[in-house]
């Protein structure tokens, strides 16, 4: 095949018309042979064969020289296709070939694949090829053309066969071009991404913001999603920080819907990733707080998914927009009765109430008829009842299924600060005169009741509540408002005070029922009122002990009883001699009992448990001395009575 001359005298028919198995010409085949001299003989001659493409997949002579990187065959190709492209049509059927069409270029020719010599150049990794031809394509078509799956050259030398050099002649070539997304829905920068995110290469992502930025600004698919869109709905953190550094008015790319990335990370709930987005202050406030096609922010979209982790993190930026734009929101908090929203935004807003709707303050209710007042007080949220009060002041005096009022609550709970703002503001409306109540409709007036004197279903005031709860404070609190105010009995027939003398009778009973022991008592079932540390060693040792210091010190005092009933002096001495005993006994039983005990309670403390102990045992080393003292008296006083005896003795026997 590398006969020169044969190609030089041949027929330009055999030429033209020769083909091997694959169906390639002899052009192609001194290609694969590398016979620059035949090459150039058969451009010269037959520079048709440079469009010429295989019945099977398509393939042609500059394809097959760009994957091997045949450089000088490369151009004499090209230069045969802009050769035979320049020549007027004419009918050459004399060479054995019918009228065609006009011709395509060499250069943009297409396998069966769709893929140009450029691709095959990037598939090989043969850089020099695409220099060469790059600078063959002065109008950067081959940039552009895609496969049958819409992978540009730059797809494959990003993805696939990835290629930092090629990837950044590619780039450079044509650096304004907005690439769009393969058959799977990716950019280059997009495959970039994940190459950097899921595998640890940063390289190509890197290049790519650094030589085109402007390609994370290009949006793809239904959805019109961009670079950082994608980014933060796969949680890519890193990827979302170096795009918007390279390129901050990626930041104000919107999707069909309006949004921006900061409404979807909102939407998705992801804290991690507003925290981390919210920490760049290169994000304008314009971006914080853009509308989407509806008209909300970021911040509307956190309330109205409920999510409060992600409505703080906005609120606490100095840039965003602590006014809500759609008022639907508002209403949705109200009626889910979510107090840590509605807190955050009262704090971040305090006129944020104005925009509810009465109705709506009004009607919002759960299953037991109370309103948004009643959970306030019930959860402590004194700001937020101040501000729904200033809003609605008829809801202080409404009343749930069970007759409850919000006073009737606060009693309960005992919070001191809620209760005062409630008899305030009960007194204050029963002092006028009359009021307009919203509940029946505009213009209707109805006297005001005293809400200390309203009473729940079972007859109770808040006093009734607040003494059955043993509220001390809330008690004192609701007998200050009205000194005068004699409380009526409930349906049971019991007053405030019949109320908190049961109870204090009650309570005495309880305390003189049962005993104390170290730990408590059990109080589930099935060991209810059973010690708590009745298994351990050590609080058995406390339990004998004990039981001895009882014994003995009710023996010595029923010995003192005794004593006192006796006549006789040797039974008086013998009751008070063991009364002394069991005293003593008791004493060390006592001290016994107390090392038991807290050993027992302070078993997870050792520390603390010695320390108590060794002090404790310090009384037995004390109480030696004057025992010691004791007993030798007690001797010395025997042996004396026995000398006594002694000279009697003798004489009666004399």
């Amino acid at each position: 095949m590398g006969d020169l001359d044969f190609f030089k005298e041949a027929p330009l028919d055999v030429i033209l018309n020769a083909r091997n198995n694959d169906d390639d010409t002899v052009l192609s085949v001194v290609i694969y042979e590398n016979h620059l001299d035949c090459c150039a003989v058969i451009c010269e001659r037959c520079p048709s064969l440079v469009f010429h493409q295989t019945s099977t997949y398509g393939y042609f002579a500059l394809g097959h020289a760009a994957y091997r990187e045949r450089l000088e065959m490369m151009k004499l190709i090209i230069s045969a296709g802009v050769k035979a492209d320049s020549e007027d049509q004419q009918d050459i059927s004399t060479q054995g070939v019918h009228k065609t069409t006009p011709r395509k270029t060499a250069l943009t020719l297409r396998s069966h694949k769709g893929e140009t010599a450029m691709h095959f150049s990037v598939h090989n990794y043969k850089s020099e090829s695409v220099k060469l031809l790059i600078e063959a394509d002065p109008n950067a078509q081959l940039l552009r053309i895609a496969s049958i799956e819409d992978d540009t050259p730059l797809h494959d030398a990003v993805g696939p066969k990835s290629n930092h050099q090629i990837a950044k002649l590619l780039i450079e070539a044509d650096p304004d071009f907005p690439y769009g997304a393969n058959s799977q829905g990716k950019t280059p920068l997009l495959i970039a991404i994940e190459k950097a995110e899921l595998y640890d290469s940063p390289d190509m992502l890197k290049l790519i913001l650094e030589l085109q930025p402007s390609q994370s600004k290009v949006c793809i698919g239904k959805k019109g999603w961009a670079a950082l869109h994608y980014a933060v709905s796969i949680g890519f953190l890193t990827s979302v920080g170096d795009i918007i550094r390279s390129c901050p008015e990626s930041s104000e790319v919107v999707d069909n819907e309006g949004q921006n990335f900061l409404h979807l990370a909102t939407k998705l709930g992801n804290v991690e990733m507003l925290k981390y987005i919210l920490e760049m202050k290169v994000i304008a406030s314009t971006v914080l707080n853009r509308r989407d096609n509806v008209g909300r922010t970021s911040l509307d979209a956190a309330v109205l998914t409920g999510q409060e982790s992600i409505t703080q993190c906005l609120l606490e930026d100095p840039r965003v927009d602590k006014k809500l734009t759609v008022t639907k929101d508002l209403q949705w908090v109200v009626e889910k009765h979510n107090f840590v929203m509605m807190n955050l935004l009262i704090e971040a807003n305090p006129d944020f109430l104005k925009d509810i709707d009465l109705e709506v303050l009004l009607n919002s209710r759960d299953e037991n008829g109370d309103t948004i007042l009643f959970k306030g007080v019930q959860e402590n949220h004194l700001i937020l009842c101040k501000e729904i009060y200033k809003r609605c002041p008829s809801l202080i005096y409404h009343q749930s299924k069970d007759g409850r009022t919000a006073l009737h609550d606060a009693a309960w709970t005992g919070e001191a600060k809620m209760l005062k703002f409630l008899i305030t503001a009960g007194a204050k409306s029963y002092n006028e005169e009359e009021e307009e109540d919203i509940e029946r409709g505009a213009g209707e007036k109805v006297p005001q009741k005293m809400l200390l004197s309203m009473v729940d279903e079972q007859g109770d005031t808040a006093l009734h509540k607040a003494v059955l709860n043993h509220k001390l404070e809330a008690v004192k609190l609701l007998i200050e408002a009205d000194n005068d105010f004699e409380y009526a009995t409930n349906n049971s027939g019991e007053t405030p005070l019949m109320i908190a003398i049961r109870e204090a009778q009650s309570n005495e009973n309880k305390r003189d029922s049962g005993i104390t022991v170290p730990g408590g008592y059990i109080s589930d079932v099935p060991n209810q009122g059973t010690a708590v540390l009745s298994k351990k060693g050590s609080f058995i040792a406390f339990i004998i002990s004990n039981s001895f210091a009882l014994l003995f010190s009710l023996y010595a005092v029923f010995s003192h009883f005794c004593a006192r009933s006796l006549s006789d002096e040797a039974d008086i001495k013998y009751q008070l001699k063991v009364a002394t005993l069991c005293t003593l006994a008791a004493i060390y039983c006592m001290m016994v009992a107390f090392i038991a005990g807290s050993f027992a309670v302070l078993a997870n403390s050792n520390w603390l448990a010695l320390v108590v102990c060794t002090i404790s045992f310090l009384f037995f080393i004390f109480s030696c001395r004057p025992i010691w003292k004791i007993a030798m008296q007690r001797k010395r006083s025997a042996a004396a009575s026995r000398h006594k005896r002694s000279p009697k003795r003798s004489a009666l026997e004399e």
